[in-house]
């Protein structure tokens, strides 16, 4: 079923905020190790999360299938 953008907008609003792993339908994963590492805009059809220092992932937030912290990330 995938995941709503609502429920990627809690999780980089949560207090106090917990790092988060995005997990794509192709296998992808990308880390959001603190919130200000990811961007959703209003419209919430697409995430852009930063990784290596300036590279910026874009992701449409439809391939998102599903969410997990790294704690009990496999």
């Amino acid at each position: 079923m995938g995941v709503h953008p609502n429920q990627i907008k809690e999780l980089l609003t949560r207090q106090p905020f917990q790092p988060f792993v995005v997990h794509l339908a192709d296998g992808r994963e990308f880390t959001v190790p603190h919130p200000e590492f990811a961007w959703l805009p209003p419209t919430g059809r697409t995430l852009y999360v930063e990784e290596y220092e300036e590279f910026v992932q874009r992701i449409d937030t439809m391939l998102v299938s599903s969410v997990s912290h790294p704690a009990t990330h496999d």
